[in-house]
C-alpha cells in the first residue's frame, strides 16, 4: 500500500495577505494524539519566532468538552493555522517542509470560488507548487 502521510496546507485570500490553515494529522498516520499535539505544540512555537509569519495560531475545540472553563481552551489537535504575505508563503512553506522531514506537501489554494490542487514530494516540486499558487492567487486578485 501506498504511503499515505503528508501535511496539508489551504491557503485562502485574506484581505491582502493569505490565511494558512496547516493540518498535520496524516503526517504520521500512526501517531498517537499525545505526539501530535506534542508536534503540534512545538510547530506553533517555533512558527512565533519566524519574522515573516504575521500571526499564527490553534484553532479552538468548537465542541469543548463538558464542564471545561474557558481560560483553559481546549484546541484542534493538529491544526494550526497562520497569516502570511504572498511574498512569505515560500518562506513559511519551505519552514514546514524542513521540519516535518521533507514529507510531502498537499496544497489546496482557493481563490475567488476557484481551487487549485498541487501535490509537491520533493523541495524542488514544492518551489514549482509556491510559484504555482502565487500565480494562481495574482489571477484571482
Amino acid at each position: 500500500m501506498a504511503n499515505t502521510s503528508n501535511i496539508q496546507v489551504a491557503i485562502a485570500p485574506k484581505g491582502s495577505d493569505l490565511d494558512v490553515t496547516i493540518d498535520l494529522r496524516n503526517t504520521e498516520p500512526d501517531l498517537a494524539p499525545e505526539e501530535l499535539e506534542a508536534l503540534t505544540q512545538r510547530l506553533f512555537q517555533q512558527m512565533k519566532d519566524i519574522d515573516e509569519v504575521k500571526q499564527v495560531h490553534r484553532i479552538p475545540e468548537p465542541n469543548p468538552p463538558a464542564g471545561s472553563k474557558p481560560l483553559n481552551a481546549a484546541f484542534l489537535i493538529g491544526l494550526l493555522q497562520a497569516e502570511v504575505n504572498l511574498a512569505n508563503i515560500k518562506v513559511l512553506l519551505g519552514f514546514i517542509w524542513e521540519r516535518l522531514s521533507g514529507k510531502p506537501i498537499e496544497l489546496k489554494v482557493e481563490a475567488d470560488g476557484k481551487k487549485l490542487e498541487i501535490k509537491a514530494y520533493s523541495q524542488q516540486e514544492l518551489t514549482a507548487a509556491i510559484e504555482a499558487a502565487k500565480d494562481f492567487l495574482a489571477a484571482g486578485s
